[in-house]
């Protein structure tokens, strides 16, 4: 994985792995990935609040986050290491920035108003969503 060696210090966050490789590995050690309903209450809290440190704006000194298009990392063009903002909700770090994160629940483009929207299967208090979210496939 040589194109990936800028991003392999210590303390960088985890990047370039699968979904399939993030499931097995938290299989591996007993637990799994969150729902996205579990990960966005983690990351908004009880109130909803549209980041991790509430409703202001994103800065460089909250999150690690693309500025402009094409300038990731707030210009730094590489993550940066883990925990080096402050800490966010539940003792949490980075929840808002810095790398993608892989949730258990399916993927959908459209919610509701769509061609193949995923209705219902989308709603309630911990939706899974489409196909019910998991390792089957989704037609």
């Amino acid at each position: 994985m040589k194109r990936f060696v800028r991003f392999s210090a210590p303390r960088q966050p985890v990047v370039a792995v699968s979904w399939f490789m993030a499931d097995a590995y938290c299989r591996y050690v007993g637990k799994r990935l969150p729902t996205e309903a579990e990960w966005e209450k983690a990351a908004r809290g009880e109130h909803g609040e549209r980041f991790p440190w509430g409703n202001a704006p994103p800065t460089c000194a909250r999150a690690v986050y693309e500025i402009t298009p094409g300038e990731y990392g707030c210009g730094t063009q590489i993550t940066a290491d883990v925990g080096s903002r402050p800490v966010g909700r539940y003792g949490l770090y980075d929840m808002a920035g810095n790398s993608w994160e892989w949730v258990e629940d399916w993927y959908t483009p459209c919610y509701d108003g769509c061609p193949g929207a995923c209705g219902a299967a989308c709603r309630g208090p911990d939706p899974r969503g489409p196909c019910g979210g998991g390792k089957a496939p989704c037609p």
